[in-house]
């Protein structure tokens, strides 16, 4: 019994080290894919953030230049420093926590959203409520992998209607978007082959 329960443990941190390693992947492809579209939105909204009349910034308008006040402390300076110092250190520790987690959330998020959307057209695309479970996670996941084919393409061809950037050679943007295309794929679909190598439950693929 000793044994059998030794053999499970082992077998189920095996399971859990191949399932990591699948979904370290899917995340740096959820990165690369959101570098890509917020390189897209960045070139599309351009003239709402930039130039003569944009919404967000605009240049024509007066600008009041700010006076500077000299603020004195006394002799409360040091309490001051160590104080502000403190603060200084509690905000970096939680910006490094933070940005330590912000992929694995980015990539769990990405999951999640892309995971709901392929389950809708999962059971549109089984036309029966009575589908076997493993043929709808299979189903499921097959979804999951168009879905995010057809949303990485779908970053550069928006850029199609990008408008014209003076400051930015078309030729750089359109590198910018291959260069991140690319890597999404190549990210996606190491985490494919991965997969099919590893024989992870679908079911827990991001």
């Amino acid at each position: 019994m000793v044994v059998i329960l030794i053999c499970y443990d082992r077998s189920m941190k095996t399971a859990s080290r191949r399932l990591w390693v699948v979904n370290s992947l899917g995340t740096l492809g959820y990165l690369s894919l959101l570098s890509q579209w917020g390189w897209a939105l960045v070139v599309l909204g351009y003239p709402f953030i930039s130039g003569d009349h944009s919404i967000l910034f605009p240049t024509d308008a007066p600008r009041a230049v700010p006076q500077t006040q000299t603020i004195g402390f006394g002799a409360f300076s040091p309490i001051v420093f160590v104080i502000a110092t403190a603060i200084s250190l509690i905000i970096l520790g939680f910006t490094a926590i933070y940005v330590i987690r912000l992929p694995r959330q980015i990539g769990r998020g990405g999951a999640r959203i892309t995971r709901a959307t392929a389950q809708v057209v999962a059971l549109s695309l089984a036309h029966s409520k009575k589908t076997p479970r493993r043929q709808l996670v299979r189903l499921t996941y097959k979804s999951m992998t168009i879905i995010k084919l057809i949303v990485a393409v779908a970053g550069c061809i928006v850029l199609v209607a990008a408008p014209s950037i003076p400051q930015l050679d078309p030729a750089a943007i359109w590198a910018v978007a291959w260069f991140c295309l690319i890597w999404t794929i190549v990210w996606f679909g190491t985490q494919l082959l991965a997969v099919k190598l590893l024989r992870v439950d679908l079911d827990s693929v991001w």
